[in-house]
């Protein structure tokens, strides 16, 4: 439902209308409005009342609202006239005047589905004020439009229709002029096409040109001023709508650049932030559960996040686009993750020494240009308790400098057997400075400690886990782990024009793991007794990361190209101090346990056994370009060193 069309102070009352004269009132062009009259609609079945005063508008959509209205008491509105705006000079100048369709066109149309309007062909014409965009119909067919503006995103629905093209059922063209990223047409349903104009500051404006056949748009790039009377009216709209949520049409992990997925040849699948929420995910595998061929392989001792993407162990999980290196990269915490692209495939081109089953992209949340303030507590079994805010908005009043700030506590008690359960308290703060129009620099920092138990999991025996309770533990109640991780960087870019962009990042992390537990050595399936060494594992990991690069855009005839060139610099620190007793193991029956009867781990009483300091530099080169065709051929190649 979009609403309807009003032109003048007038109060209607439909209840109860007959099949044979009835027509379907199926959308609202606000933004055709050019009046200053108050209207408030209530859908309240069977009867709708819509009562018009003063000068705005409140619309309450509260509830889904699809409303018939018969032709008799729209006929009492056929003597209103529609005050639009007069036509801009230079399409006078062309020969041509616009024509907009009256109330009664808008509103009345025939809903007999044996006369649906097939269009047969889309053609694209520049001009100099701008676009103009030619629906090709039948001989007699006619397309009435219905406009709106989303965003960006001029809107304009045909009703009755349907998309008979050679090509397919869809039409897209990126980039036809310039103010105009986008132009698409899809079959919404059997009976509905709708065009889709992208603008690229503004929606752009689109009006009627007469013929005598074909449906003419003539476009604008840029939306121009309303008159006055639009200005003095407040439109309210309360309710829930019917946006897809969960569709996020863009992602930056097949090309590193922001590209619309239908344009990447690669498959890649996007998991929303509105999922992590309706979901509740508190662990980054439950997430991925959503993602099919992606599963988990284990955590290394409750310290590392381990997962298998086609079969192909040790997915790297990338953060923002970095990658991290080392033994223990922790458990990733997702409070400020905006939401998590997975590419399946090979990506050895744009990130180095990957396997070839794909790579996990996690995209952090950004600072917001208008208030916004969240929080959340989650309570569960096994005393889980989670507390968290969500804090974003502008710190200036010119709004050049913005910050986002979520923080957490998570406590759990686990279902296993340990004394001690989980706790983890995380912050991450981020500062956005918009330099200039044209140039950006955030800066972010994210801290997390915890404390967890060291869990290697069960033994197996023969082809399968033996036969014991899953909360039974191998090692001893009191091993803990601890954990202290820094990541500091920032991100800066500048667009040298709409075309050619840089963009230089940097990334420090700091982890530093403390393990000390009691670890599984042999195993004697015949007495069921599991021998263990003592241990006490102290490793420091640095990873340095910068990357440089240059992402262009231009076309060659109709073929559009995106080109990315760039650096990556990376450099991994690890320290690993490890004291370990292989010559007093400890035994335990792990059918009829006994815990306790272990010494106290103390390192400085435990054998050295590693004690080593490994440095690893990276260096990575690459060139990779896109192509789109008009034809909506996609293609993408690269090479790295």
């Amino acid at each position: 439902m979009s609403g309807i069309l009003l032109t003048s102070s007038v109060s209607v009352i439909v209840a109860n209308p007959t099949r044979a004269d009835v027509v379907k009132v199926t959308g609202v062009p606000l933004n055709s409005i050019n009046t200053g009259l108050e209207t408030e609609v209530v859908a309240a079945p069977p009867e709708l009342a819509i009562d018009i005063s003063t000068p705005s508008v409140t619309v309450d959509t509260s509830s889904t609202l699809e409303t018939l209205v018969t032709a008799e008491e729209l006929s009492k509105l056929s003597n209103l006239t529609p005050s639009w705006q007069q036509s801009p000079n230079q399409w006078q100048q062309a020969g041509q005047s616009r024509l907009f369709p009256s109330g009664q066109d808008v509103l009345v149309q025939n809903n007999n589905r044996d006369q649906i309007v097939k269009v047969t062909g889309i053609n694209l014409e520049r001009i100099e004020e701008g676009l103009q965009i030619i629906l090709e119909t039948a001989t007699g067919q006619k397309l009435v439009p219905l406009i709106l503006s989303e965003g960006n995103n001029l809107v304009v629905d045909f009703l009755d229709a349907t998309l008979a093209l050679p090509t397919g059922n869809e039409f897209r063209e990126t980039n036809p002029v310039k103010g105009i990223t986008e132009v698409s047409v899809t079959q919404v349903d059997e009976s509905i096409i709708r065009l889709t104009i992208t603008g690229e500051n503004n929606a752009p404006n689109a009006e009627v040109i007469p013929s005598e056949q074909n449906l003419v748009l003539g476009v604008r790039p840029e939306a121009t001023a309303q008159t006055e009377a639009d200005e003095e009216i407040e439109i309210i709209a309360t309710g829930e709508g019917e946006e897809d949520d969960y569709f996020v049409p863009n992602a930056i992990t097949g090309t590193r650049t922001e590209t619309p997925l239908l344009d990447i040849p690669q498959s890649i699948q996007v998991i929303p932030q509105e999922v992590l929420e309706d979901q509740q995910v508190i662990r980054l595998e439950d997430a991925l559960r959503n993602i099919s061929g992606v599963t988990p392989s284990g955590t290394n001792g409750n310290s590392t996040t381990l997962f298998n993407i086609r079969g192909f162990s040790d997915a790297p999980i990338l953060r923002d686009g970095f990658r991290e290196f080392g033994t223990y990269r922790g458990l990733p915490e997702t409070a400020d993750l905006e939401r998590i692209e997975v590419l399946r495939g090979p990506a050895s081109i744009l990130y180095g020494e990957v396997q070839p089953g794909g790579v996990i992209n996690l995209v952090s949340k950004q600072p917001l240009s208008e208030p916004f303030y969240s929080g959340q507590l989650q309570v569960g079994s096994r005393n889980l308790i989670r507390p968290q805010i969500d804090l974003s908005g502008p710190l200036t009043s010119d709004g050049n400098l913005l910050y986002r700030l979520n923080a957490l506590y998570f406590q759990d008690d686990g279902f296993r057997d340990f004394d001690e359960g989980i706790e983890r308290f995380f912050v991450a703060p981020t500062v956005k400075w918009q330099i200039s129009d044209r140039t950006d620099l955030t800066v972010r920092l994210r801290y997390t400690d915890e404390e967890i138990p060291v869990d290697n999991g069960l033994i197996a025996v023969g082809d399968s886990v033996a036969d014991i309770p899953f909360d039974r533990i191998t090692g001893e109640p009191d091993n803990i782990g601890t954990r202290e991780f820094i990541d500091v960087g920032y991100d800066f870019e500048h667009r040298f024009s709409d075309n050619w962009k840089l963009r230089n990042a940097f990334r420090y992390t700091d982890r530093n793991t403390l393990n000390v537990l009691a670890n599984a050595f042999e195993f004697d399936e015949a007495t069921g007794i599991l021998q263990r060494f003592l241990g006490l594992q102290d490793i420091d990991t640095q990873n340095y990361s910068l990357q440089t690069n240059l992402v262009g855009e231009f076309a060659t005839g109709s073929i559009d190209h995106t080109l990315l060139f760039g650096v990556d610099l990376q450099r991994t620190d690890e320290r690993d101090n490890t004291n370990a007793d292989f010559s007093n193991l400890q035994p335990l029956n792990i059918f009829d346990p006994v815990y306790g009867l272990v010494p106290d781990i103390d390192g400085d009483d435990l054998p050295l056994a590693i004690n080593e300091d490994i440095q690893t530099d990276r260096l990575g080169v690459y060139l990779a370009r896109s192509n789109q065709h008009p034809r909506q051929l996609n293609f993408a190649g690269g090479s790295s060193l």
